[in-house]
């Protein structure tokens, strides 16, 4: 121990600035690459939106051209930034946090009951939004001093939770009699993923030092809902519920492996 703390004192101010460097450079290639992806999937959904017509008469159109304009406006702005201008972290992670906000609302309104409900490049590109958005979250100025943050993931399984809600939720309990055990153990599923990640993603420090076996229970309740409802019913084909549940289980493993990661750092 007293000789690891020897090794830190000797670093020296050369070698502080080029690990400094080193960092700004991985934040710089990972925004860029989120950002690219969050471009690309909105000119998909924006060509998806437009091509033939056939979607100009549905009531969330223009709303669906807002969503995909705005979010590729916002993460030009926000590249420009990362990459181009200094000290702008902070407001990099403010613009993170609202095309995360912003792609997701946007996506649950074009997938469920939008027009996209059913798999297809518009669908993808909508949750393309998301998922390179709850990406971009885990390279805040918090990745300078860690590449192992767990706030990525955590964000990605808060959003599988709520998707798989609303998913049990349209559905029905009720009118579901063969699965209703299925579903009614994801839907508590759901909700405990929902209030502990929120408390999470919150800062609460109570959380901080049992985050790692927290993911470990969730990634065996994860990986159990979605081979019931997916394998059982009633999500055996792709949609919401069917990516909502291998999407938090996949989660959930990865924010175990960062967590994991974090805890050994």
């Amino acid at each position: 121990m007293a000789d690891h703390e020897e090794e830190l004192d000797d670093v020296t101010p050369e070698q502080e600035a080029a690990q400094s460097e080193d960092q700004a450079e991985y934040l710089k290639s990972q925004s860029s690459m989120n950002y690219a992806g969050i471009i690309a999937s909105s000119i998909i959904l924006l060509v998806s939106l437009t091509a033939g017509g056939s979607f100009e008469g549905h009531r969330y159109y223009g709303y669906g051209i807002a969503v995909a304009s705005i979010a590729m406006i916002v993460s030009v702005a926000g590249w420009f930034l990362a990459t181009r201008v200094a000290g702008q972290a902070q407001n990099v992670v403010y613009i993170n946090y609202f095309l995360f906000a912003w792609n997701f609302i946007g996506a649950a309104f074009l997938t469920f009951g939008g027009p996209f409900d059913v798999t297809g490049n518009g669908y993808f590109g909508a949750w393309g939004l998301v998922v390179f958005a709850t990406m971009a979250l885990g390279v805040t100025a918090d990745t300078l001093h860690s590449t192992a943050s767990t706030s990525g993931p955590t964000a990605g399984l808060f959003c599988a939770a709520v998707v798989l809600l609303v998913a049990i939720s349209a559905h029905g309990l009720k009118t579901s009699r063969d699965w209703f055990a299925e579903l009614l153990y994801s839907l508590m599923v759901s909700i405990l993923t929902i209030l502990i990640t929120g408390a999470m993603l919150r800062g609460i420090e109570i959380f901080h030092d049992i985050t790692f076996p927290i993911m470990c229970m969730f990634s065996v309740l994860w990986v159990t809902a979605a081979i019931l409802l997916t394998f059982r019913g009633p999500f055996l084909s792709t949609g919401n519920g069917y990516f909502a549940g291998w999407g938090g289980a996949l989660m959930s493993v990865y924010a175990t492996m960062a967590a994991r990661r974090t805890a050994e750092a």
